[in-house]
């Protein structure tokens, strides 16, 4: 299988925050699916306004095997109807997340530094971003 996401202490450290502060507001949804007695899949989201945020989902090598991952996030839409109005998988394109009828939308991040540090650690990621863009455009070429 893939390293686990959680294996990034700073990672871990941001969801075990969201997750404390989700579920201090009656906000944070954990969902797990068994087969046959045996933990495969486990999701980590957040409702809130009628909306469910698919946040981190997670599957064994046999869960894969049975998508018991697919599985448990439709288990997930089906119970949820009525409460929920509005399922968002969030950041990237895979294409399990078109199989429930999902359509994209623009993620967009605004930031503002508020000091020269910050302004210029923005500056640096510009950069980094451009000079990506450039070595795609003359690779392809």
């Amino acid at each position: 299988g893939q390293v686990s996401t959680f294996a990034e202490p700073r990672r871990r450290r941001f969801f075990e925050d969201v997750a404390t502060a989700c579920m201090a507001q009656g906000r944070l949804r954990l969902f797990g699916m068994q087969v046959d007695g045996v933990v495969e899949a486990m999701e980590f989201g957040l409702a809130f306004a009628g909306r469910h945020y698919f946040l981190q989902s997670g599957r064994s090598e046999a869960g894969s095997k049975v998508k018991a991952g697919n599985m448990l996030q439709m288990e997930i839409i089906e119970t949820s109807l009525g409460e929920i109005q509005e399922f968002h998988f969030l950041w990237g394109d895979e294409p399990y997340k078109y199989q429930t009828g999902a359509i994209p939308r623009m993620t967009v991040t605004l930031q503002a530094p508020r000091t020269a540090r910050g302004r210029l650690a923005m500056a640096a990621a510009q950069c980094r971003t451009a000079a990506k863009a450039l070595a795609r455009t003359l690779l392809l070429h």
